[in-house]
């Protein structure tokens, strides 16, 4: 596990794109982490010139780098190098194109003691990881940031970085007591700069919202299932790939139902006294993403941009 000491914790970011950039700012601004950065196409950019960042959280930043940049996964036992306490993947996650993610950053862990967190999308992501590293801890990071990439080294960070973490359970532990330091640990190190809204979740965001709603009806007088959450979240099968019909609407290219299946729930739970905190997340995002799309229907009007 990583240390818990005053040392800075020794990190090795995999990606350095939009959201990559972002991580590894928030990391070396907090200075309880240095982190190595593992670039591909955009290596050559970086790390002559550095990453332009134009952060709605930092700031204009001209000419950034992290600690150290590396056109490959550090060989931690051939080279001699001192021990990663964290690897963070930020990269796409694709199994069925080699290499796989264990086989990336396999030189890069020690066993035992460096904590995996991958920072990426899907279903069963860690069953491979703790296959290959059964000894390690892997934490999940679900990212509500939005940065990109607009130009290679040109980072655009419009939207602020939210950043919900949790861990997976290792089979091989007995319990999760460490696991959960882990994250709590990473955490500290995380936010340490102020600058980002990171939160730990131990059952993600969907179902923790359910709860709310489900304690909202109660508080109203509608007496809801026990098991009504599972019910629903185990309703369709994975592999129909079923989608809610504000997602349907959204990749119509359609106006959402935010209000009504949103917003009503979320307004019943403030006149009821029900603290809502993962459905006011929910809220915002859809919110968001709906007054994009009156914009891009003409239904809102963006001011100009002002002149110097």
């Amino acid at each position: 596990m990583a240390s818990a000491g005053v040392d800075k914790a020794n990190v090795l970011l995999i990606g350095g794109g939009g959201v990559g950039a972002i991580v590894a700012l928030n990391i070396e601004t907090g200075g309880r982490g240095t982190v190595t950065s593992v670039l591909r196409s955009n290596f050559n950019i970086v790390n002559q010139q550095g990453y332009t960042i134009n952060s709605i959280d930092h700031g204009d930043i001209p000419g950034w780098k992290p600690t150290k940049l590396v056109n490959s996964v550090p060989d931690v036992a051939k080279d001699s190098l001192p021990p990663f306490d964290y690897v963070i993947t930020t990269t796409k996650n694709c199994p069925d194109v080699p290499p796989t993610l264990p086989e990336i950053i396999a030189p890069a862990v020690t066993p035992g003691h460096t904590v995996i967190v991958m920072i990426q999308n899907g279903l069963n992501i860690e069953k491979p990881v703790f296959e290959r590293f059964p000894r390690n801890i892997v934490l999940s990071g679900v990212s509500m940031i939005g940065s990109h990439e607009r130009q290679v080294g040109i980072i655009s960070h419009v939207d602020p970085d939210i950043l919900y973490l949790g861990a997976f359970h290792n089979p091989n532990f007995q319990d999760d007591k460490d696991e959960v330091a882990a994250a709590h640990a990473f955490i500290k190190i995380y936010g340490a700069g102020d600058k980002t809204n990171i939160q730990f979740s131990d059952d993600g965001l969907v179902r923790p919202a359910m709860k709310e709603v489900f304690e909202v009806a109660s508080k109203c007088g509608h007496q809801l299932p026990e098991d009504i959450i599972d019910t629903m979240i185990n309703l369709d099968p994975m592999d129909l790939y079923l989608e809610p019909s504000m997602l349907c609407d959204f990749r119509k290219g359609n106006l959402m139902e935010v209000e009504y299946l949103v917003g009503e729930p979320l307004r019943e739970a403030k006149r009821v006294g029900v603290s809502t905190p993962n459905l006011t997340v929910i809220y915002e995002i859809c919110k968001a993403i709906q007054w994009r799309m009156k914009e891009g229907k003409g239904l809102v009007t963006v001011p100009p941009k002002r002149g110097d």
